[in-house]
């Protein structure tokens, strides 16, 4: 049976956690904080890169905190490439499939063609 209440809350002492716990609840200044992280960003990156098969990374340049890059293998690629955080990156992408990383610089993604000039396309939000 639905209760149907009416007042005014002058202050709120605080907000119960997943656990139970009454914790802080947020001011202001830190909810104005959490909504710009989380929130859509202003602009955008994007960008192409190729490999010879020796190996090379994604074109440096800061990606920012709280967000992914996505990386996806060319459709006209004629092999597969790899991509990863290391210099022997193990996934491996088939043109128009992607992965996703969390990484502070576009330059930590690596990019191992099987077929010279196969490459990736990338995409990231920036803070606008």
């Amino acid at each position: 049976m639905p209760l149907g209440i009416s007042g005014q809350i002058d202050r709120v002492r605080g907000v119960v956690d997943r656990a139970g716990n009454l914790r802080p609840a947020a001011t202001a200044d830190e909810q104005e904080k959490t909504n710009d992280r989380l929130g859509n960003f202003g602009d955008g990156a994007d960008g192409e890169t190729t490999d010879d098969t020796t190996g090379s990374t994604l074109p440096a340049g800061a990606v920012p905190d709280g967000v992914e890059i996505v990386v996806q293998a060319m459709h006209d690629n004629d092999s597969r490439v790899k991509v990863g955080l290391t210099d022997s990156p193990t996934v491996e992408l088939k043109g128009g499939t992607f992965a996703t990383f969390r990484v502070e610089d576009r330059s930590q993604v690596h990019v191992v063609a099987k077929s010279d000039g196969d490459g990736v396309a990338f995409s990231h939000e920036e803070v606008a």
